[in-house]
C-alpha cells in the first residue's frame, strides 16, 4: 500500500499544503487554484481553506499522511504567488 505524504507549512495565521505540481495537474485542478497559493520549483503550496481542501477532497479515496511544520513566519510567504489559475 502506498501512502502519499504531504507537508503542511503553518504559521500563526495560515497554512499551506506542499504538493507536487504534477499531482495537481493529473487531477485536473491547475486552472482552479487561486492566487492565494504559492509555487516554488516543481511544488505548489495550496492555501488551506479552499485550494488545499479541494485537493484533499479530490484524493479522499487515497491514503495520505500530513506532516505539519510550524514556523513563526512561514517560508511559504516568500515564495512566488501562483498565477496559473484563478486571478
Amino acid at each position: 500500500m502506498i501512502i502519499n505524504k504531504y507537508t503542511v507549512w503553518t504559521d500563526p495565521s495560515h497554512a499551506w499544503i506542499e504538493v507536487p505540481k504534477r499531482e495537481v495537474k493529473e487531477l485536473g485542478l491547475l486552472d482552479r487554484i487561486s492566487t492565494f497559493s504559492f509555487e516554488k520549483g516543481d511544488n505548489l503550496y495550496l492555501e488551506e481553506d479552499v485550494d488545499g481542501a479541494m485537493f484533499l477532497d479530490r484524493i479522499n479515496e487515497d491514503i495520505f499522511e500530513l506532516d505539519e511544520r510550524y514556523e513563526d513566519e512561514s517560508r511559504v510567504r516568500k515564495y512566488k504567488p501562483y498565477k496559473g489559475g484563478l486571478q
